[in-house]
């Protein structure tokens, strides 16, 4: 595994333990927040992809059992989810959908935006998805870290004056994702793991 794979693994293995012998929870120094996409960044659903455009629900459903995370994504969010960092889900996804790939994967997070939580003309590429995560995470805009691999998730997160990080790895069109001009431009997941452990301070 690279370096920062076999780092979280450990994260994964200890941290557990350290709450256990100091009594609480693990929390990052410097406390921030975590907005995900849920569709190619985190996941890989392309396969359900035109079963979700044609609103076959029932066949979607189906599927989910087949939904994997992308490589190094799981042992990602199961490390996070033994710490204090608060986590969002933002995706134009109905909220049941979201709900079936967290359970499959054995994944929480602190809040969720999904398709029906927002009034019609008002999701990504509008800031309001994005902002309602800040305020349900209960965090500032100034300490947000938002990915996504398409251009709406880039301006939505620009727009709601939050750090853009743009993820290829899963993306359809890297041309139009690259000129929406993210603060940050991640290649792999492995990028992606990298990346927090620069921006996250680990301490108790």
């Amino acid at each position: 595994f690279p370096v920062t794979i076999c780092f979280l693994l450990l994260l994964v293995t200890t941290l557990p333990f350290l709450q256990l012998i100091l009594g609480h929870r693990v929390s990052f120094s410097n406390p921030m927040g975590i907005i995900f996409d849920l569709d190619q960044t985190l996941v890989d659903t392309k396969f359900i992809e035109p079963y979700r455009k044609n609103r076959d629900w029932s066949t979607v459903s189906q599927l989910i059992p087949k939904v994997c995370a992308y490589h190094g994504i799981d042992v990602l969010m199961k490390a996070l989810m033994t710490t204090n960092v608060p986590i969002a889900i933002v995706t134009n996804s109905p909220s049941f959908y979201l709900d079936l790939i967290l359970d499959h994967l054995g994944w929480s997070v602190r809040y969720k935006v999904c398709y029906h939580d927002i009034p019609k003309g008002y999701h990504k590429p509008h800031p309001m998805p994005i902002q309602k995560a800040v305020t349900g995470l209960g965090i500032t805009t100034s300490s947000a870290h938002s990915f996504g691999d398409r251009d709406i998730d880039i301006a939505a997160s620009k727009a709601a004056m939050v750090k853009a990080i743009g993820c290829l790895w899963g993306c359809d069109d890297p041309q139009s994702l690259q000129q929406t001009a993210p603060d940050v431009l991640l290649t792999t997941p492995d990028d992606l793991c990298a990346y927090l452990l620069k921006e996250f301070s680990l301490g108790v």
